[in-house]
């Protein structure tokens, strides 16, 4: 059969050994190979309508970008190329860190050997289950999103015709009501807290709402003690192995934000570097009797400066494990209930909530972009409020509660 037009595809009879014609074949040209061949997309059938029919609809596919390249790499192959793009484009370490988690424990070992191209929907269904299952809901939302977003730049690189991970469904998650303090638990862990060398840090938690990792990199250049502003720039994050770096890179945009400080918060910012300016001062300079044992035991303390506002005792950035346990300590002497630090930001957006704050205020000072998920999340109710706000016809509508004699009922 004669060629068709470039790029219009060609025909041609399929024989037997004898030369007889038993169907018809052809192909589409959608590109070319590294080597410079043409990169060709094959039909065949019995008659030359039915190889027609289908050669235009693998046009109409090519025209739309619709048709992927040849050379598709394994499911694992592609993974780690996405994640060395994510790394490149400076995706946060602590976004790449998770990411790499749920590719290496949970989608590799399922799926990694599976040509990208011939992943199924059904393929990455059972995927998902089996880590629903096997571990919890919110793990296999975990893996069937991370899945998502490297199949949607999969599709962007025409390396696969549509993401599968889109049909999809989510898994279920039942939600875990989060736990916070009631003012008076606040209040009590506050007076607590006053003795500790952490106190600012927890102070700063319970009134701007600072994520972990927000306050473990405050530094002090953030400060304005002039302006009374504090900014928010930069964050500690822990990596697998145990290190903790320090980044700019923060959760959203959302997030790298300016807070006013009133002058209760600078005064105890103000406080807290003084003190630790002594404290630097005695491991520099060893005069105190503590210091000179440590140094006759062999002890030797090096302060390491990243200009932090709540380092370690060694002035290095501290680890979320070893500030759990520090505020763990700090919450059972206090006698109130344990939560998690992160939960401390949930108390603040309620406390400021509850006091009137404008829900768009406690979002900016939270460094949330969506004031309604603002008030979903972390916006919960005290008891007192329960109290306060008790409903009665009289406080709703006016309505006069006072009992009157009543006529017996027929």
């Amino acid at each position: 059969m004669a060629k068709r037009a470039n790029g219009e595809g060609t025909l041609s009879p399929r024989k037997d050994k004898s030369g007889k014609v038993t169907g018809w074949k052809g192909a589409v040209t959608v590109g070319y190979l590294e080597n410079g061949r043409e990169d060709r997309r094959w039909a065949s059938g019995k008659t030359q309508a039915e190889v027609r029919e289908k050669l235009e609809a693998l046009k109409t596919a090519r025209n739309g970008g619709m048709l992927a390249a040849h050379g598709v790499p394994t499911v694992a192959a592609y993974l780690d190329d996405w994640l060395s793009h994510l790394e490149a484009q400076g995706k946060a370490r602590n976004t790449l860190s998770d990411y790499r988690r749920v590719i290496e424990k949970r989608l590799k070992p399922a799926l990694g050997k599976k040509p990208l191209d011939k992943l199924s929907v059904l393929d990455l269904e059972r995927s998902v289950s089996g880590v629903v299952k096997a571990v919890s809901g919110s793990e296999g939302q975990r893996t069937l999103k991370v899945m998502r977003q490297a199949l949607t730049q999969a599709v962007r690189w025409q390396l696969i015709p549509r993401n599968v991970g889109e049909a999809v469904t989510m898994p279920r998650v039942v939600k875990v009501e989060m736990l916070y303090w009631e003012a008076s638990e606040a209040l009590r862990f506050l007076e607590h807290a006053r003795e500790s060398r952490l106190y600012a840090l927890f102070y700063t938690a319970l009134t701007l709402g600072l994520r972990s990792g927000e306050l473990r990199g405050l530094r002090w250049q953030d400060v304005d003690f002039t302006g009374g502003w504090m900014h928010i720039r930069q964050k500690a994050n822990d990596l697998e192995h145990g290190e903790v770096v320090l980044e700019t890179t923060l959760k959203t945009d959302a997030s790298k934000r300016r807070i006013k400080l009133e002058a209760g918060v600078m005064a105890v910012f103000e406080a807290h570097r003084e003190r630790l300016t002594v404290t630097r001062a005695q491991i520099e300079t060893p005069s105190s009797t503590l210091e000179r044992r440590r140094t006759r035991q062999g002890i030797v303390r090096v302060w390491a400066e990243h200009d932090l506002a709540f380092p370690t005792e060694n002035g290095t950035p501290f680890s979320a494990s070893n500030l759990r346990r520090v505020f763990n300590a700090v919450c059972d002497a206090a006698q109130v209930k344990r939560i998690r630090l992160h939960d401390l930001r949930h108390t603040a957006a309620t406390a400021m909530i509850r006091r009137g704050y404008p829900p768009k205020l406690v979002a900016d000072i939270l460094g949330h972009t969506d004031p309604a998920f603002t008030l979903r999340e972390y916006a919960h109710v005290w008891e007192e409020q329960r109290e306060e706000y008790a409903p009665s016809a009289e406080n709703l509508y006016g309505h006069s509660s006072k009992v009157l004699e009543l006529s017996p009922l027929n």
